[in-house]
């Protein structure tokens, strides 16, 4: 399973998910996380707390818990979908290098629409 980071839709979150437009921002908007269950809702929060995560993601943050109460988040972002491979698929296009791979940041996440270039840029500097 995977997250599209980079791509923003029109919609708000209060519009979509009104319980968490508090934690989101009145005024955040809905990302689409991917193809896959797009009437799905993902939360990626940057925990204060990282154990208070559903799911550890990197450094601080996590997928929100549906079942925790409110933990306290510096910020968030949800998004709509998911990515998703068949059994092996992702394996397969590993190998034939259809991906560019490179650690991520906990920043990336929650970075603007340049992310791609960010991350590319970042790839070729740890590149020998």
């Amino acid at each position: 399973m995977g997250i599209v980071l980079n791509r923003r839709t029109e919609t708000e979150v209060v519009e979509v998910v009104p319980s968490l437009a508090a934690l989101a921002g009145e005024e955040d908007l809905i990302h689409d996380g991917g193809p896959v269950e797009p009437d799905s809702v993902l939360a990626l929060g940057d925990f204060v707390h990282p154990d208070e995560a559903g799911k550890h993601v990197a450094g601080s943050v996590g997928l929100l818990d549906p079942d925790r109460p409110e933990p306290e988040l510096r910020r968030m972002r949800v998004f709509a979908g998911y990515a998703g491979w068949a059994p092996g698929q992702l394996d397969a296009e590993m190998e034939q290098d259809a991906w560019i791979v490179t650690p991520v940041q906990p920043e990336d996440a929650f970075s603007p629409d340049d992310l791609w270039s960010r991350v590319v840029q970042r790839k070729a500097a740890a590149s020998p």
